[in-house]
């Protein structure tokens, strides 16, 4: 599957959005990655395969 570089450049918004938030209070944590990783995914029409992978709500 290739990636167009028009939806690159339509996450970088949204990034800099989430990073910005994220970072705020100087750390990343593991439910905050996975939660950017799931948007970034969901941005690209991408499946998240979370198998073997479960955090808590």
């Amino acid at each position: 599957m290739g990636i167009s570089t028009f939806k690159v450049i339509g996450m970088v918004g949204m990034l800099a959005e989430e990073l910005s938030n994220i970072a705020a209070d100087g750390k990343v944590t593991v439910q905050e990655a996975v939660g950017l990783v799931t948007k970034i995914c969901e941005a690209l029409g991408l499946d998240l395969d979370e198998e073997g992978f479960k955090l808590p709500e």
